[in-house]
């Protein structure tokens, strides 16, 4: 494991430890590099991906993900049972709004799960 890659198995640890198994749909909210996302995808999870950084000929390619440029809440995911947010939420100007949002794309049953720093 490279030092560029321990985050990403911290945040997948955690990640597993609270996420119903797959297969699930997951968005993942600012998703950088698509590291997280992948790694999901290869557990079986169907992930879809959003970050506003991502352009036409972005490298975050991996089998299994849907990767789009857009922003949170301004886009409409695919029913996910779950949404992630790693290291992204206090990015997000009105976090009330965005939270919201996660409710109203979500099913009853659906999870949040954030991996954030205090601000």
């Amino acid at each position: 494991m490279s030092i560029r890659s321990f985050p990403a198995q911290e945040t997948f640890r955690f990640l597993r430890k609270w996420l119903p198994p797959p297969p699930r749909r997951v968005l993942e909210v600012g998703c950088g590099s698509g590291i997280v996302a992948a790694m999901l995808a290869s557990e079986g999870y169907s992930v879809e991906a959003i970050d506003s950084g991502l352009t036409v000929g972005s490298d975050a390619t991996h089998t299994g993900v849907c990767f789009t440029s857009a922003t949170w809440p301004n886009y409409a995911p695919s029913r996910p049972s779950t949404i992630i947010f790693v290291r992204t939420l206090h990015h997000i100007s009105d976090i009330d709004i965005g939270l919201a949002h996660c409710v109203k794309n979500l099913p009853s049953d659906g999870t949040v799960l954030v991996e954030d720093f205090a601000f």
